[in-house]
């Protein structure tokens, strides 16, 4: 189910919830490559024994600026987006491109004008 996923989404990443729907972690493509040769371990392999627990994540209120400090963590083009700090329901995704895109076009705060001499 995970190889099929992976091949699915064409993500590097696959996140994990558990039945209420909280973010439990991340699959990464890279460590489930490993056990492809080996299709008799790879049937008996179970998205717990490879997930990365401690994955970084943004809550919906984040900022633009502290999603991207979160963005240098790791190499990756995806962060989960969870409800709060308090409640880890995963909402969605925000993606590096759509962040840095966003950045790039945001008006800078107005200059002061100023009179020129002469």
């Amino acid at each position: 189910e995970i190889v099929q996923s992976f091949a699915t989404n064409r993500f590097n990443y696959l996140y994990v919830i558990d039945n209420a729907g909280n973010f439990c972690g991340a699959l990464a493509l890279h460590d489930v490559k490993l056990y492809l040769n080996d299709l008799n371990l790879a049937n008996l392999l179970i998205a717990s024994e490879l997930m990365i627990r401690d994955f970084p994540s943004v809550t919906a209120d984040a900022s633009l600026m502290e999603a991207l400090e979160k963005f240098s963590l790791r190499e990756m083009e995806r962060l989960p987006v969870l409800a709060d700090s308090e409640d880890s329901k995963l909402l969605g995704t925000i993606s590096k491109t759509d962040l840095l895109l966003t950045l790039a076009h945001a008006k800078p705060p107005r200059a002061r004008e100023t009179q020129r001499l002469g």
